[in-house]
């Protein structure tokens, strides 16, 4: 029971981290994923294949969750993958204009980024 309400706790506190592999952002282009993934997501060290950004502001997103348990809602997304190692990471950005995304929610704000369906 610790360990489910330590991470219910850092998830409420990351404000772009709530899932590997699927994080919020402000704002992206595709261009940006170099720059994003170095500060957001291999700060800490190695080389992360593949990330998949929402882009749309916590409060946007929070405005999905209201009265509900789970939801669904649009929103663009940016993947970045990985193209190459060798002297630092370099990815390519993919950017889908609507993408259906799963909300977990809880007190009408975002606990988890579950799924993304990438529509345009």
């Amino acid at each position: 029971m610790k360990i489910q309400v330590a991470g219910f706790l850092l998830m409420l506190l990351s404000a772009v981290n709530l899932c590997e592999g699927l994080r919020r952002i402000n704002a992206m282009t595709k261009q940006q994923c170099n720059a994003v993934m170095a500060a957001e997501v291999n700060n800490g060290g190695g080389c992360q294949h593949t990330e998949t950004f929402i882009v749309a502001t916590l409060d946007a997103v929070n405005a999905a969750c209201q009265n509900v348990n789970e939801a669904l809602a649009r929103f663009p997304v940016v993947d970045c993958t990985r193209k190459m190692r060798a002297n630092g990471c370099v990815y390519e950005g993919n950017a889908h204009g609507a993408s259906q995304v799963k909300l977990q929610c809880a007190n009408g704000q975002v606990v988890k980024y579950v799924s993304v369906v990438r529509l345009a």
